[in-house]
């Protein structure tokens, strides 16, 4: 395919994504006039059946349990079958060989590129535990913020590799 073609292809394909977002886009309601039925029902129990004064929280704990409580079983049953696939066999000793080693570490990374990792980790794990405290803020908040606390450890143990040599 030409370069001509594809610019082409590209300029046809821009202009369909155009057309479709400004006709999804113009039938949104004005900001802060929220017109949807769920939003007024969660108002309306909120407070008075399950007194809750944070909505969001409610509704993420609360009304939406039984959802929340599958979206932790697939995260249990994610990393139970990861484990599983990853872990060591009895008689499995296989070492890995230098150069594959070397790809896996920090080699050739400078000093300070070690000591910026080294200085990264209490950010990482503050704001880490920033998303975790504060998850009910957004949509599962709390997932992400679990990802960035399982990036800390990980940075001292790449550092601890690299410096044995």
């Amino acid at each position: 395919m030409t370069r001509t073609a594809r610019l082409v292809l590209f300029g046809v394909a821009a202009a369909g994504l155009g057309v479709v977002l400004v006709y999804g886009l113009s039938g949104l309601p004005a900001f802060g006039h929220y017109q949807g039925v769920y939003g007024n029902v969660i108002d309306g129990l909120g407070v008075t059946e399950r007194h809750a004064t944070d909505l969001v929280t409610a509704l993420n704990f609360d009304i939406r349990g039984f959802d929340t409580l599958g979206e932790e079983f697939i995260l249990f049953g994610s990393v139970l079958g990861v484990v599983l696939i990853l872990r060591q066999m009895r008689d499995e000793h296989e070492r890995p060989r230098q150069h594959e080693a070397d790809e896996h570490t920090f080699a050739g990374a400078s000093e300070a590129l070690r000591a910026l990792s080294l200085a990264m980790i209490p950010a990482i794990l503050a704001i880490g535990i920033y998303i975790v405290v504060h998850g009910q803020l957004t949509p599962g908040g709390g997932f992400q913020g679990g990802v960035i606390l399982a990036a800390g450890p990980l940075a001292v143990l790449r550092r601890r590799r690299s410096s044995r040599r």
